[in-house]
């Protein structure tokens, strides 16, 4: 019943450990050591090609059949809605920041953080509030017809999965992240 769901909620925990290697580079350049801008450039390049192209667009189905289905306005399908396109627009200008610092252009090292911090605040944000409200609606109310339109739907673009050269990158740098960390 529930697959695609399943698939959305691992989605979330494997975009934490991103985050959660993201932040480590972040704190680096906010005490003014040598950040890898590269690597935090790569995270957000795999969250371009990736959330926003699969993940977002498969979340986005499914709060149309929430919305459908009467979900209340306070319970946030239609926020989390627009969160997406507020997450896309800020993904947009992190790695605008993160591309001018990789190319020796000048970058105030404020307006990187800030876009950072943003970035990290507005991810976490929005993904507690699709799992605490969102989701745990979708799991009591959605029924097998409906799961079985989002399955398929899942099926349809799920079929081109993102980059391999940024999935192995990243797989990479998050173990070596997750096994250096105690």
């Amino acid at each position: 019943m529930a697959t695609v769901l399943d698939h959305l909620i691992l989605d979330h925990d494997r975009l934490r450990n991103l985050l959660a290697l993201f932040e480590r580079e972040l704190a680096c350049c906010e005490r003014g050591d040598a950040a890898d801008h590269q690597l935090m450039h790569d995270i957000a390049q795999h969250y371009s090609e990736y959330f926003n192209r699969v993940h977002h667009p498969l979340e986005d189905r499914m709060f149309e059949d929430l919305i459908g289905h009467g979900m209340p306005r306070l319970l946030g399908a239609e926020q989390a809605l627009t969160e997406h396109a507020e997450l896309i627009a800020g993904t947009g200008l992190l790695r605008a920041r993160l591309d001018e610092a990789l190319h020796d252009q000048p970058v105030s090292r404020a307006a990187l953080i800030e876009a950072a911090r943003d970035y990290i605040d507005l991810n976490l944000a929005h993904m507690r509030h699709e799992e605490q409200t969102v989701f745990a609606w979708a799991r009591d109310r959605l029924d097998e017809v409906d799961w079985a339109a989002v399955n398929q739907w899942q099926e349809s673009i799920t079929n081109n999965p993102p980059d391999a050269k940024y999935t192995a990158l990243l797989k990479s740098e998050l173990d070596a992240y997750m096994t250096a960390t105690p």
